[in-house]
């Protein structure tokens, strides 16, 4: 999906568009990091990403389209509580992430 129109936005290309490269700049940092583990805000701090609500709502939908996971690992999060972690799903057929 990328982007959620929850608001009444002008520039809703601009929107969409910025989602879709938060998207790909997630999904290129899990698998230049393929076999590791991180949480959203790790995520957005890596990928210079602002809103640590926008990298949840990429990572949701990676891991809905089945390619990235999310795991039972935790870790503290920013404010210290608990949180989880993701992974880049490996597969053994390419057309399965794709």
């Amino acid at each position: 999906m990328g982007y959620y129109n929850t608001t009444p936005d002008p520039e809703l290309k601009q929107s969409k568009r910025t989602a879709g490269k938060q998207v790909r700049r997630i999904l290129n940092f899990f698998k230049n990091n393929e076999g590791k583990r991180f949480p959203p805000h790790i995520i957005a701090k890596n990928c210079q990403i602002l809103c640590v609500g926008s990298v949840k709502r990429a990572m949701t939908d990676l891991t809905n389209e089945g390619i990235l996971r999310k795991t039972d690992y935790m870790v503290p999060g920013e404010y210290g509580k608990p949180v989880h972690t993701w992974e880049f799903k490996q597969s053994t057929n390419q057309n399965e992430i794709w």
